[in-house]
């Protein structure tokens, strides 16, 4: 049986596409969502009354409120990965030029739910809440590795859409790519989700064996010499060693994948 409430999915899905777009219009919105102007009108004005959304009068557009900011803040005070995690990143950044990005698995995309932005500017940095295929990037493939075979097999069926020259798209050699993430548990990328990017990504184990979180280093290729590379790998396997250690798992424990 479908026990989903129609109205409540279609307010969260609002919510959702806000929170990836901000600043659209109803018409915008009932485009994105696929509902008409007068039901997003009226989800709308719920999610207004209190405080989910904000209303600019004189753009005639929505964004998210500060209700949906509080709940995020009150939900990361209570999130034990995250609070494992923070320590580390910061510990990281304090050691990195480059972007450090802590990433989980929901279904089949990645969403990321803790960052560090680079010492400088860089445009590869990644919005918390940010969402994505798993199949490019460094930290996705790690998820996608260690992915129940259900979830591995949902997406190597594809579409398998190219971002760039280097996104890998035949899903026997990407499987191939993923059998060798889950032997190291390590993954290093290059170019495959944004031009000219790197990602040195490692995987946060559970104690079954299977990938709580990855965690990465990203930045530009051309940034990248064997110094720095080096670092980042050594950074991003103490790093998710040490968030492992610190969810109380034993990170050390062999596991056959």
């Amino acid at each position: 049986m479908d026990y989903t409430i129609s109205a409540v999915d279609r307010a969260l899905r609002v919510l959702k596409t806000l929170g990836e777009n901000p600043g659209l219009t109803i018409t915008e919105l009932a485009a994105l969502t696929d509902n008409n102007k007068s039901l997003i009108f009226r989800i709308l004005h719920t999610l207004e009354q209190q405080g989910f959304v904000i209303k600019d009068p004189k753009l005639r557009s929505y964004s998210l409120g500060y209700s949906a900011f509080s709940l995020i803040s009150r939900r990361r005070d209570h999130f034990p990965l995250l609070r494992a995690a923070e320590p580390v990143l910061d510990r990281m950044a304090r050691k990195c030029e480059d972007n450090i990005n802590l990433i989980i698995r929901q279904g089949t995309t990645h969403i990321t739910v803790g960052s560090r932005r680079a010492t400088r500017a860089n445009e590869l940095f990644a919005q918390l809440g940010r969402s994505g295929p798993l199949y490019a990037g460094g930290a996705p493939k790690v998820l996608l590795a260690f992915a129940p075979p259900e979830i591995r097999r949902q997406v190597l069926e594809g579409p398998l859409v190219a971002f760039s020259e280097r996104t890998v798209t035949d899903p026997v050699k990407l499987e191939q790519i993923l059998d060798r993430i889950a032997q190291t548990g390590e993954c290093e990328n290059f170019g495959d989700l944004d031009e000219g990017g790197y990602s040195l990504a490692a995987v946060v184990r559970g104690q079954d064996g299977s990938a709580v979180a990855a965690l990465s280093i990203a930045g530009f290729v051309a940034e990248l010499g064997p110094e720095r590379r080096d670092l980042h790998l050594k950074l991003v396997r103490e790093g998710a060693r040490e968030i492992a250690e610190r969810l109380g798992i034993n990170p050390t424990r062999q596991v056959v994948v």
